[in-house]
């Protein structure tokens, strides 16, 4: 490569760069997925347990969530990752619900913190939509 064009050399390290750099991202991507996973797992795990007796329409929809959210595909795009970030949170909101509604039997807080969960999984599974 020694008489090669410096500009052959540049688009070279380019392309190397780009890839490794897509690689990078696609790898973040799968791991992003993977945490959301593990806690809508976890999520079901604890419905499964605590309220399929007493609130069963709950615990089939979070059945059904975590179905869904098992089925996302990693996405390297800036608002598959403000979706994901989104879930990751609401999860966080409605596990804490779901503590509130056998504490106390709020089954509305619960049920408006598990639809808001359903509405942003559901765009995460058509990105295209705009988050609003």
């Amino acid at each position: 490569m020694k008489n090669v064009p410096l500009w052959i050399k540049n688009l070279f390290s380019f392309i190397l760069g780009k890839k490794s750099e897509d690689e990078q991202n696609v790898k973040s991507a799968i791991k992003s997925l993977e945490n959301l996973f593990d806690s809508i797992d976890k999520f079901s795990q604890k419905a499964d347990g605590l309220l399929k007796e007493k609130w069963p329409e709950f615990a089939s929809r979070i059945k059904n969530l975590q179905e869904k959210v098992h089925s996302m595909k990693p996405d390297v795009s800036t608002l598959a990752g403000k979706f994901e970030q989104d879930i990751a949170q609401k999860i966080t909101i409605a596990s804490s619900a779901c503590e509130v509604l056998l504490a106390s039997g709020d089954e509305k807080n619960f049920a408006s913190q598990l639809s808001e969960l359903e509405r942003i999984v559901n765009q995460r599974l058509r990105p295209s939509v705009s988050v609003s």
